[in-house]
């Protein structure tokens, strides 16, 4: 099930990202640089008011997938250019490969339709070949790269978008 989130799910959100993003990017980046990231990006009070913004706003999406109950995965999405931005996506990795993600990016396209933003551009590692072949299956192109060096270490971003109206 997808639905909004709300401000009480932000520990089980933080739980997901540190688990998903130690999965994900231990062959990318070092235990510190992850650790370090999570501590600033993930911190509790911080997801909460992001929670409470996009619930407040109409342009912007914060959403969790259940299974059972239980949280196993988020997405985000902010205003972007012309559209929106899916800046968070991480499901846990014992729930990935069920269609959730799929759902999640779904929900997002209903966001930004509704909010009359007709592009969805994704940032992600250039060597994430999981996630960059994920997006390709959703019909987002390559439509740029760039440096980035925001964690303290240089690395490739491929520039993503997807037309959504």
């Amino acid at each position: 099930m997808i639905r909004q989130a709300e401000v009480r799910d932000a520990k089980e959100i933080q739980t997901i990202a540190e688990i998903t993003w130690k999965h994900t990017y231990k062959h990318l980046y070092s235990k510190d640089i992850i650790e370090n990231f999570l501590q600033k990006a993930y911190e509790i009070e911080r997801l909460k008011k992001s929670i409470q913004i996009c619930s407040e706003r109409s342009d912007c999406g914060f959403i969790v997938a259940e299974d059972e109950g239980q949280c196993v995965g988020f997405a985000q999405a902010v205003p972007y250019l012309d559209g929106l931005e899916l800046s968070r996506i991480y499901i846990l990795p014992d729930s990935q490969r069920k269609g959730l993600g799929q759902l999640l990016v779904n929900k997002i396209i209903d966001i930004a339709k509704a909010a009359h933003k007709p592009h969805l551009y994704v940032y992600v590692e250039k060597e994430n070949e999981d996630a960059r072949a994920f997006y390709e299956r959703e019909g987002f192109h390559t439509i740029d790269e760039i440096e980035d060096s925001a964690l303290g270490v240089k690395s490739t971003l491929v520039k993503c978008h997807k037309q959504v109206s």
